[in-house]
């Protein structure tokens, strides 16, 4: 796993986690 960057605050790493797990969970289609 990729060290997180000094210039990313926690939120945005979290938020950024949380999107990856829900692009996972649920496929966009179409790139949309």
């Amino acid at each position: 796993m990729a060290k997180r960057r000094r210039n990313e605050s926690p939120e945005r790493q979290a938020l950024r986690e949380m999107v990856n797990g829900y692009l996972k969970e649920n496929p966009v289609k179409n790139g949309t």
